[in-house]
């Protein structure tokens, strides 16, 4: 997307699926001395191991500190067994938005997202955009075109009282 590189340093953060579950143990560099290093390959690969280490775990803090005000999921995975893990780190009144280019995928979740309390106002859309062609003293849509661009699935997360 173009994004600087500050942008996506402060506001985009990528953890692998099986390392935002809470009970994930990440294995972690040896801590050698200063003499104990083989090569200098070794000390750097030791030395970049710890960094990559660090930054996972900032990023699972950051995670598990949660209040996000909104989530939003484009994969190929079961949507539902990613909003279930997700949606407790989703601030109240945070929006939940789903995308999928098949609606049977989207319309077994929202059967599931309408039965819990958790989230209120789950609808499913149609995302379609006809292009036109523009010609000097013309206008007319494009004949060959695709009729979706995808589904989208929307709903408002809420606390639940008890």
């Amino acid at each position: 997307m173009n994004f600087k590189e500050e942008f996506l340093s402060r506001t985009l953060s990528s953890l692998n699926w099986s390392t935002a579950r809470e009970n994930y143990n990440s294995p972690m560099a040896p801590d050698l001395p200063e003499g104990q290093y083989k090569s200098d390959k070794h000390k750097i690969r030791i030395e970049k191991r710890k960094m990559v280490g660090n930054l996972l775990t900032r990023t699972r803090e950051e995670l598990f500190a949660g209040e996000y005000d909104g989530l939003i999921i484009s994969s190929d995975y079961d949507p539902f067994s990613i909003v279930e893990m997700l949606s407790p780190y989703v601030a109240g009144s945070g929006s939940v938005v789903v995308h999928s280019p098949h609606i049977q995928v989207l319309a077994e979740l929202q059967v599931k997202m309408r039965s819990s309390p958790c989230f209120l106002g789950v609808n499913l859309t149609e995302s379609w955009l006809r292009r036109y062609q523009i010609l000097p003293g013309r206008t007319h849509p494009m004949m060959n075109m695709p009729g979706s661009g995808g589904y989208l699935l929307h709903a408002t997360k809420v606390h639940v009282s008890e």
